[in-house]
């Protein structure tokens, strides 16, 4: 009873969190908005207005691209283990995409309701799957930063540094996972960690979770795979980059390569880990780490660029998903055919 209450007590507290740390979201992004519409922006949004129908639909649909990358990053990863129709993912990736602003991790709930409910995939095989796609991130935009740390601007010096060092850390991830995929070596390390003193519910929890390990292990040790990945993920980056510089652009703002960029980056990367929403916490964290990175950079011009994309990815995400979920019709004829494709596939 006393082990109920502590768990209890502990998802009454991580839910608390996540209703405060949302709503810290909402009043930084109140006071975004307030800053885009002062007075000293006004000749900005004067700017935006006169945009021309194509410099709009050129943002929006740099938008789509990057939703569309990560999906196919999603369905890649995950080939070696579990062969998933490729729209079928783009439609799930799209409703999660336009989830990810709201609390509880509702986007990453979505992702295992419908892979666990409809491809009939384990709930340890979508978190192996979920965390090589992370180290798969982490290990493209590792190198591509250090770089434009070290060199101070985007030329070719960075250009080269980068490409070179996203080489190697793939090249590192495929044969660190290749050397424990040997079934002989995976299974001494599986034997040396359960001969250890583990009471049994752990031992039981942690030979479900070595199991599914190895199927993590499996998805990275395919170079191809992990490549193609990062292939993605750095055309990505390139999305995420002409964002930023076609949205300043737009507002009468010269936006650097080396600083748009790392402005591309920083939205990315708060979106994707900042566990309570992204709503406002990615518009204050990439506009606040510009500033103290470049002290050249006005705070609050910059707030409206940042707010434009967001605004941009918004309308594009409500688009997107409501397409996605007309795809894919929860509980309707597409989940039944799906059925009926894996009985054929049985027999």
């Amino acid at each position: 009873m006393e082990e109920l209450a502590r768990q209890r007590h502990r998802r009454a507290l991580r839910s608390g969190l996540q209703v405060v740390g949302f709503a810290v979201g909402v009043a930084l992004l109140v006071w975004a908005v307030k800053i885009v519409l002062a007075p000293e922006n006004r000749e900005m949004l004067d700017r935006l207005r006169d945009a021309s129908t194509g410099q709009a639909l050129l943002l929006a649909g740099l938008c789509a691209a990057t939703v569309l990358l990560n999906g196919g990053c999603f369905w890649l990863v995950v080939r070696p283990v579990k062969r998933l129709r490729f729209v079928d993912l783009q439609a799930t990736n799209a409703v999660a995409c336009m989830l990810a602003p709201l609390p509880f991790k509702l986007s990453v709930i979505f992702r295992v309701f419908v892979h666990t409910a409809r491809d009939r995939m384990a709930i340890l095989t979508i978190g192996a799957w979920f965390a090589c796609f992370g180290l798969l991130v982490v290990m493209t935009y590792a190198p591509v930063l250090l770089a434009g740390w070290w060199r101070q601007r985007a030329d070719a010096m960075w250009a080269a540094a980068a490409l070179v060092g996203v080489a190697a850390s793939m090249g590192a991830v495929v044969v660190a996972a290749g050397w424990f995929g040997v079934e002989s070596r995976w299974n001494g390390l599986t034997g040396w960690v359960l001969r250890l003193p583990w009471p049994g519910v752990v031992r039981r929890v942690l030979s479900g979770l070595i199991a599914r390990g190895h199927e993590g292990v499996r998805m990275l040790s395919h170079g191809g795979i992990v490549f193609g990945s990062a292939g993605l993920r750095l055309a990505d980056i390139g999305v995420h980059t002409a964002r930023f510089v076609l949205a300043a652009s737009i507002l009468g703002l010269a936006l650097p390569v080396d600083q748009a960029v790392l402005a591309g980056s920083a939205f990315f990367l708060i979106g994707m880990l900042w566990p309570a929403g992204q709503v406002g916490f990615r518009e204050a964290g990439t506009a606040g780490m510009l500033s103290l990175i470049f002290p050249e950079i006005d705070f609050k011009p910059f707030m409206v660029v940042v707010t434009l994309i967001s605004a941009t990815e918004l309308l594009t995400l409500l688009v997107m998903g409501a397409a996605g979920l007309a795809w894919l019709r929860p509980g309707g004829m597409r989940w039944e055919a799906a059925e009926r494709r894996r009985g054929n596939a049985a027999e």
